[in-house]
């Protein structure tokens, strides 16, 4: 459950094209909030908050020095969602490769009733039928699936 707070506080602070451009800009090194604030359509006070976001997803750290508030990036703040992103791509890699075998599979099936039976019968109410059968021998084959 905290790591679903982690990552919400994250993807929230991520979500904003104001706070991603702060986080561009600290990738040339730390800066101040007011040269941060400088370029940008807001108050030194907007801008404030807007690090205070970045700051509780841990995607920054502040330091004051003297009258000057500092901001320098926290890389390791990302850790969390880089984490969650590869996951759901290794899950969602491994579910489109087994759906592409199995049309493959199906396809290599279908190519195979040329010739016999089954070749210009009804395909409604089949696995094949709705299938893209562009392209393959079935192509011409009455589908009442559609």
């Amino acid at each position: 459950m905290l790591e679903d707070q982690v990552l919400d506080r994250t993807y929230a602070a991520l979500a904003d094209p104001t706070r991603r451009a702060l986080l561009v800009a600290l990738r040339n090194g730390d800066a101040r909030i007011t040269d941060l604030a400088a370029p940008l359509p807001m108050t030194f006070a907007g801008v404030s908050r807007h690090v205070g976001v970045l700051e509780s997803a841990g995607l920054v750290r502040r330091a004051v020095r003297g009258r000057e508030h500092w901001v320098s990036l926290r890389p390791e703040g990302l850790s969390a969602a880089e984490d969650w992103i590869r996951e759901q791509t290794a899950f969602w890699s491994r579910r489109v490769d087994a759906l592409a075998a199995r049309l493959a599979g199906k396809e290599l099936a279908g190519t195979e009733l040329a010739g016999t039976e089954l070749a210009g019968k009804e395909l409604a109410g089949t696995e094949v039928a709705g299938t893209e059968l562009a392209g393959t021998e079935l192509a011409g084959t009455e589908n009442s699936g559609d």
